[in-house]
């Protein structure tokens, strides 16, 4: 049904976003109108922070994101986000409520040395609350994640770690410029396990270039394996910048795909997870009872995120924000209707349709429209019915986004050109 795929949520949030820009205000803000939010801002809202660390001590070659080669340790940097915490903590809307999550993200923020980390993290604690049942993700790679940093992080209360293995295959690590063989990301996960009292999460890439059927699926065994919480089960994005699409420019190597191909890959690692495991979104799973990943649970919610560091992108009540560097932030404003819609799209990245949940969101007419369009999933086996449920089928997994554009798009023209 479908030619090209939305890979992420991010890629189906910017399509929404398209979709909506004919009925949306679009509006400037400044400086002033955050520093007005945050010295006034209602007390009874979710919220979540989020930390960006742009450096990494070594580079994958498919990544592109805001990130840059650690050369002259992270002194600098630390001052200038505890800096941070400690402007924010001064803040109304910082000392108003406690956070529901916190993640740090990158980059690798474990690149920090033991006593940058101790520095930060005693910062953080003494300038913002936590309410009592909070998530606390670090990202991390086994490299640099050392027991002693670990310890650090621990005692500030650091409960999940996402852990960027990628591939548990020597050839696919070799290819993704990934540090250890096979025999040692196992040894090392084992050990986490046995030291860590929180949960331990692992991102895991699939349809990298001449990958097999046996690769994928000692991917899957082996997530079993080490008991991950969770697992971030994602297809390659080969982004503009990033070593690996340069290689791929130069002739270095061939690298076609297929979506027959990618979506072979994608249902051979589902079918080879154990019933330990559950989908707890279109692009990851997770033991059961297990991971909660309130970090983004929250964010699909529309919870506030609260950006800090360079690089990091956020929300704070309708405002988007945006910071380019410590002398420059972009804000944005967010109007109503795409908070709704946006909400309406995180509900639909769990796999499930609930009709309940959409009869309180739009139209009767739309309704119909809707039902009638999961029909087809249906007839095409991207479904299943499930009492008041239409359930993604592993094919309707790969294609999640595209089918989650393709029913919003559905809806809001109804809602907007037909019933007016």
């Amino acid at each position: 049904m479908f030619e090209s795929r939305y890979r992420s949520h991010h890629d189906s949030g910017r399509a929404l976003k398209d979709i909506l820009e004919p009925y949306i205000e679009s509006k400037r803000l400044t400086k002033k109108d955050f520093e007005e939010v945050m010295d006034s801002y209602p007390k009874n809202d979710k919220r979540v922070l989020y930390v960006h660390t742009p450096y990494c001590d070594k580079l994958c070659t498919f990544c592109n994101l805001n990130r840059k080669l650690l050369q002259n340790g992270m002194e600098q940097y630390t001052n200038y986000i505890v800096s941070e915490f400690e402007r924010i903590g001064k803040t109304e809307y910082i000392k108003s409520k406690p956070f529901d999550a916190l993640y740090f993200g990158g980059g690798t923020p474990t690149t920090y040395s033991e006593s940058e980390m101790d520095k930060l993290l005693n910062s953080l604690t003494k300038n913002l609350k936590y309410s009592e049942d909070y998530e606390f993700t670090f990202e991390t790679t086994l490299h640099n994640l050392t027991d002693e940093k670990l310890k650090i992080m621990q005692n500030y209360g650091v409960n999940r770690l996402s852990i960027g293995i990628q591939t548990f295959s020597d050839r696919g690590r070799k290819l993704l410029n990934r540090t250890y063989d096979q025999k040692e990301i196992l040894k090392r996960l084992n050990h986490l396990r046995d030291i860590f009292d929180g949960h331990m999460c692992i991102d895991i890439i699939y349809a990298y270039p001449d990958q097999t059927e046996e690769e994928v699926i000692n991917d899957a065994k082996l997530t079993c394996e080490v008991m991950a919480d969770s697992a971030s089960f994602y297809s390659l994005m080969i982004q503009p910048g990033s070593a690996l699409a340069s290689m791929i420019e130069n002739g270095k190597f061939k690298f076609e795909r297929t979506n027959e191909w990618e979506i072979n890959l994608h249902n051979k690692f589902l079918e080879n997870i154990n019933n330990n495991y559950e989908i707890l979104e279109l692009s990851k799973i997770r033991r059961k009872n297990r991971d909660r990943y309130r970090y983004i649970t929250l964010r699909y919610d529309n919870a506030d995120t609260f950006p800090v560091g360079i690089g990091a992108g956020g929300n704070v009540a309708n405002m988007g924000v945006f910071n380019m560097s410590p002398e420059m932030q972009f804000y944005s404003y967010t109007d109503e209707i795409s908070k709704k819609y946006n909400k309406i799209l995180g509900h639909m990245q769990y796999a499930k349709y609930d009709l309940k949940y959409f009869e309180n969101e739009i139209s009767e007419y739309s309704m119909d429209l809707l039902e009638k369009r999961l029909k087809e999933y249906v007839k095409n086996d991207y479904a299943f019915e499930d009492e008041n449920k239409y359930v993604l089928t592993n094919e309707g997994l790969f294609w999640g986004n595209n089918i989650a554009v393709d029913l919003l798009g559905l809806i809001i023209k109804n809602e907007f050109e037909f019933n007016k």
